[in-house]
């Protein structure tokens, strides 16, 4: 996430602008919406999920409160408050989506631990299983011919 006492662009010499900090984050956003365009791994989908949930809330906070983009918007362009509303419709609906994606990969991810551990588990059994049986195999081919006397 994007710190407000560093800049998000690289090094500098003074405090991040509002509008640096706005444009680092609407980066940092799309470089998220790539990674989930180009068909992540489980595990970086769950983690992505995450992080863009986080970063939308505090992105979308910052552009919705007072003295914020919005603002900025509707004092800039007076008729644009339709399109200020729809802004803010789609921020509701966009966290809410990416917070109910993030919550489900969480769950998955939790049921898929429990099943790579309960494979393992498998496995381990299955193996002891095989050996026994190969002694007692290796046992019986041992007496059957000849093998005692």
């Amino acid at each position: 996430m994007v710190s407000s006492s560093t800049n998000p662009t690289g090094p500098s010499d003074g405090p991040v602008t509002p509008g640096a900090r706005a444009l680092a984050e609407h980066r940092q956003i799309l470089e998220l919406v790539a990674r989930l365009e180009s068909g992540p791994l489980f595990s970086e989908l769950a983690e992505t999920l995450s992080v863009l949930s986080a970063l939308l809330v505090t992105h979308f906070a910052s552009e919705e409160a007072a003295g914020g983009l919005f603002d900025k918007l509707a004092a800039a362009q007076p008729n644009s408050s339709s399109r200020v509303e729809q802004l803010r419709t789609q921020h509701r609906r966009l966290s809410a989506k990416v917070a109910e994606l993030a919550e489900e990969a969480a769950g998955l991810q939790q049921r898929m631990d429990g099943l790579f551990e309960g494979a393992s588990g498998l496995a381990v059994k299955l193996r002891r299983h095989e050996a026994t049986e190969s002694r007692y195999l290796v046992d019986t081919l041992y007496i059957d011919y000849g093998g005692s006397g």
